[in-house]
């Protein structure tokens, strides 16, 4: 299981809810959460520097962390085509709404109201989940 700390799911959720309410205004959609997991046998001895120069932007540091567990490094980024909810795609969701009824919620075009609160909801409830 992916293991974040308390402190790093409070300052995922502030971030991704700030980065999705800019998507959401811009009305874009059709976007992936990238998660990179890589486990390194002496954790303890990494100097995240180094980890950072593996990818050549120091920007990136805000979306590195350290699993809870010490044992693994979780890279997180938003992806994808960000396409435009524009009359095209507000076609193909009535169309897809049709065909496939009642799976409408796996319809990638949708507003980007809905899609954020999608994958906002489904990160928080599967990928962000606190160890109780």
């Amino acid at each position: 299981m992916i293991s974040f700390s308390k402190d790093h799911i409070d300052f995922l959720n502030e971030n991704l809810i700030c980065d999705l309410k800019v998507l959401r205004e811009l009305f874009v959609m059709d976007y992936s959460l990238l998660l990179i997991i890589i486990n390194f046998p002496n954790i303890n001895d990494l100097n995240y520097d180094n980890v950072i120069n593996l990818f050549g932007d120091k920007r990136c540091y805000r979306r590195i962390f350290k699993s809870k567990n010490g044992e693994y490094i979780y890279i997180l980024g938003i992806i994808d085509y960000l396409q435009k909810f524009n009359v095209t795609k507000f076609l193909e969701n009535k169309y897809k709404g049709i065909i496939y009824k009642n799976k409408i919620q796996t319809i990638s075009a949708v507003d980007p109201t809905i899609y954020s609160d999608r994958i906002l909801t489904f990160l928080q409830n599967y990928l962000f989940e606190n160890e109780k």
